[in-house]
Parts: structure tokens; C-alpha cells; sequence
């Protein structure tokens, strides 16, 4: 059984699903990569993009495209993050 992190508990009292949640969700939730639920998270995913182990390029693909659109959500400057797009 996966343990449920502190992370994973805000997620269930937000009552999001894993992929609202989540850059790159997974299967466990504990397992899941790179929050970004709120501004602080996303920007942190955004520093954290090229140190997250991706299980192949298009999860990394994917989770590109949620932190930049979570960014422009939360109106942070993209302009650096927009260089890690992976190809």
C-alpha cells in the first residue's frame, strides 16, 4: 500500500484529482511528480523540471505543457521556463 504523503493530503482536502494536481501524475497519487496547485508550487515545478525523473519524453512532454499553462494561470514569467521544452 503507497504511503500518503502531506502532499497527497492537501490534494484530498482540495478535492482535486491527480492529473488537476499534478504535473505528471501517477499511479499511486504518492508517486505523482511536481505539484501545482498554486503559484508557489508551479514556480517551484518549474525549477525542479530537469531534476524530476521522467518515466519517458512524453510524460516529460505532458508535464511541460501543464506547468506552463499553470504558470500563465498564475501570471508567472515563463520567458526562462519556455527554453526547457523538450523535444
Amino acid at each position: 500500500m503507497a504511503k500518503i504523503t502531506a502532499i497527497e493530503e492537501k490534494r484530498k482536502q482540495m478535492r482535486k484529482s491527480s492529473a488537476q494536481f499534478y504535473a505528471a501524475p501517477r499511479s499511486p497519487p504518492s508517486d505523482s511528480l511536481l505539484p501545482i496547485f498554486d503559484k508557489s508550487h508551479t514556480r517551484n515545478a518549474m525549477a525542479r523540471f530537469n531534476q524530476a525523473d521522467f518515466k519517458d519524453v512524453a510524460e516529460k512532454k505532458k508535464a511541460y505543457n501543464k506547468i506552463l499553462k499553470a504558470a500563465r494561470e498564475f501570471k508567472i514569467e515563463i520567458e526562462d521556463f519556455k527554453d526547457l521544452k523538450p523535444k
